[in-house]
C-alpha cells in the first residue's frame, strides 16, 4: 500500500482515518486539532501514514486479515522519522483482533536512526507461531515520536535470502 490514492483533506482533523475499510487505523491520542494516524503529505508528491507515540499514547495500523498462515509471509515497508528525536521506533507484529491492542504480539522493533530520511525495512514473519490474522504496526509508548509509514508490501516468504548491502 502506497497511500497515494487517498485524499489528504479527508484525514486531517477527522476522528477516524479514511482509508481502505479492510485496514484498521486508530490511536488513543486525541487533541482538539489533530488525530492520528492520518494520511500525511510526505513531500515530493508522496503520501504516507503518520503515526504518533508519546508517554501514554500509541497509534495502530493493522492490515486486512490473511487467510494463509502469517508465518509464510514477508513484510517490507519504508519508514521515516519526522520528529527531532534522535531515533523513532515502530513495533511490528501480529494481532488476533485489530480493534484490541491487548492482542498485539511484537515480532520486531525497527528504528529510524536519521531525521527526515526514508529507511527500508524487511521482516520475515517465518518465526511467528501464533493464531493472529492481521499484521500490525504500533508506535511504542515513551518518547514523543511522529513516524511516517509508506510502501507497505506483503508477499510470500522468498525461497532464497534477499541480498542486502550489495
Amino acid at each position: 500500500e502506497d497511500f497515494q490514492s487517498y485524499d489528504l483533506s479527508d484525514t486531517w482533523s477527522d476522528s477516524e482515518i479514511t482509508i481502505d475499510p479492510c485496514w484498521k487505523a486508530y490511536s488513543n491520542y486525541q487533541s482538539s486539532w489533530e488525530f492520528y494516524p492520518y494520511i500525511a503529505d510526505a513531500g515530493n508528491n508522496n503520501k504516507a501514514i503518520a503515526m504518533y507515540g508519546e508517554d501514554n499514547f500509541y497509534s495502530v495500523l493493522a492490515t486486512p486479515s490473511f487467510a494463509e498462515p502469517l508465518n509464510t509471509l514477508y513484510l517490507s515497508f519504508k519508514m521515516a522519522n519526522v520528529t527531532t528525536a534522535a531515533n523513532s521506533e515502530m513495533m511490528v507484529g501480529v494481532m488476533s483482533d485489530p480493534n484490541d491492542i491487548s492482542t498485539f504480539d511484537t515480532i520486531s522493533v525497527v528504528r529510524c536512526l536519521l531525521y527526515s530520511a526514508w529507511q527500508h525495512f524487511e521482516i520475515p514473519l517465518s518465526q511467528y507461531e501464533g493464531e493472529g490474522l492481521y499484521i500490525a504496526f504500533v508506535t511504542p509508548q515513551g518518547a514523543t515520536s511522529i513516524t511516517y509509514l509508506d510502501d507497505i508490501t506483503i508477499s510470500t516468504t522468498p525461497n532464497c535470502v534477499v541480498p542486502t548491502n550489495v
